[in-house]
């Protein structure tokens, strides 16, 4: 029996990001660590969010496999923007089918993350007000990527709570928030 028959998660994040991307992987795991569980500290109270990694390629394909939005009631496409995006070719149609789901379903967000300056450029229904601009910290050294780790996930608990809460992104706000149905 498959786990989607019987349950159904309030949220799943996905991590997405290009196979050549060197700090993929740490930027993955430092949201799998915040949001999911720290799995060096197995005792330690955790979020229990799943989060799914998408890097991989499937199988012929030069892109890796479909986000599967049925299985949760939100979801969270964290999208690790960097100069391997911008230069693959194949991503685009991938690119180009997250926001599709975004723009048909109210409970799923793309949430990209600029980690170089040409992330800006990788599809032009991404503004550049909706990015969590890390290059700032990136360019200044490997001993920046703590900082970089820290922001992230703060910007990401603020969106993903905004989100829970169906208020739209700062970057949507015009004026003051907005505060549907009395929530927050």
């Amino acid at each position: 029996m498959a786990i989607n028959s019987y349950y159904k998660s309030p949220l799943t994040i996905y991590v997405i990001w290009h196979p050549r991307n060197e700090l993929g992987l740490a930027f993955g795991e430092a949201i799998y660590k915040t949001f999911c569980r720290d799995a060096e500290s197995p005792l330690i109270r955790s979020l229990s969010i799943p989060v799914r990694f998408r890097f991989v390629y499937e199988n012929d394909r030069n892109t890796p496999i479909d986000i599967p939005l049925d299985e949760s009631d939100h979801n969270a496409i964290i999208l690790l923007a960097d100069n391997e995006l911008f230069e693959d070719d194949n991503w685009q149609p991938y690119i180009e089918s997250l926001l599709e789901m975004q723009k048909n379903n109210a409970y799923t967000r793309i949430f990209p993350v600029a980690l170089s300056d040409y992330a800006f450029s990788i599809h032009h229904d991404l503004s550049k007000k909706q990015f969590i601009n890390l290059i700032g910290f990136l360019k200044d050294g490997t001993d920046q990527l703590a900082k970089a780790l820290a922001e992230l996930k703060s910007r990401l608990l603020h969106d993903l709570c905004r989100m829970l809460y169906h208020i739209e992104q700062v970057s949507d706000v015009s004026g003051q928030a907005i505060n549907p149905a009395g929530a927050l």
